[in-house]
C-alpha cells in the first residue's frame, strides 16, 4: 500500500500526512532510487509534485543522501539547474578537516572519520542525475535491458566522461557533451 492525494496528484508519507518537518528524505525516495510507478499516469508530475512539496520539508541539518536523491530526481524531470544546486548541496557542506572527511550531517564537526555511504550520494548524482544513467527495475519491454543515458549537463560543465562501464557482459567508456549527446565507445577485450 502506497499513500497517495489524488487531489494534489502526489505521494504522501502516510495516511492523514499533515507535511510535518523530516529528518530527511522519504517520501521522494519512491521517485529515486524506487522508480515506483502507478500504470497510467503521468509520473513525471507526480514525482515532481511530490519532491515540490515535500523537499522543502526536511532538515537543513540532515543528512546529505536528502540532497543526493533530491539532485537525481531534479535532472530526472529536467531541471538541470536544480539537479546542480542540490549536487552541490550533497557535498560541501559535509566536508571537515584537513583531508575533508565526509561526516553524516551538515552540523557534524568530525575529523577523524569519513561516512562512506555519504560518500555515494554525490557519486549517484552524477552517475544517475546529471549524467543520466538509468536501468528499469520493471522495464514495459522485459528485452530493453540496456543501461540508457538522458543526460542533463548543467551549464557550468562542458561534459561529462564516465570509463569503464560494464553492463550484462559490454564494456564502454561514455562520453556526453554541453548539448547531452551521448557516446558510448566500446572497450577493447583484454581477455586473451
Amino acid at each position: 500500500y502506497i499513500p497517495f492525494d489524488e487531489k494534489a496528484g502526489r505521494f504522501i508519507a502516510h495516511d492523514n500526512d499533515k507535511g510535518n518537518m523530516a529528518k530527511q528524505a522519504d517520501t521522494e525516495l519512491l521517485a529515486y532510487p524506487l522508480q515506483f510507478t502507478l500504470p497510467g499516469r503521468d509520473m513525471g508530475q507526480i514525482y515532481r509534485n511530490t519532491l515540490n512539496y515535500y523537499g522543502p520539508k526536511v532538515s537543513p541539518k540532515g543528512p546529505a543522501m536528502t540532497h543526493s536523491a533530491h539532485a537525481v530526481i531534479h535532472a530526472r524531470l529536467g531541471d538541470c539547474d536544480k539537479a546542480y544546486a542540490a549536487f552541490h548541496r550533497c557535498y560541501k557542506p559535509y566536508f571537515r578537516g584537513g583531508l575533508n572527511y565526509f561526516n553524516e550531517t551538515a552540523s557534524e564537526v568530525r575529523t577523524n572519520y569519513c561516512f562512506l555511504t555519504g560518500c555515494a550520494g554525490p557519486i549517484q548524482s552524477v552517475l544517475f542525475g546529471l549524467a543520466g544513467a538509468r536501468m528499469d527495475y520493471f522495464p514495459e519491454d522485459p528485452s530493453a535491458t540496456e543501461i540508457r543515458f538522458t543526460p542533463c549537463i548543467p551549464k557550468q560543465w562542458k561534459s561529462i566522461t564516465i570509463t569503464g562501464v560494464q553492463w550484462r557482459g559490454k564494456e564502454y567508456d561514455v562520453s556526453i557533451d554541453r548539448n547531452n549527446k551521448v557516446t558510448k565507445t566500446p572497450v577493447a577485450s583484454n581477455s586473451t
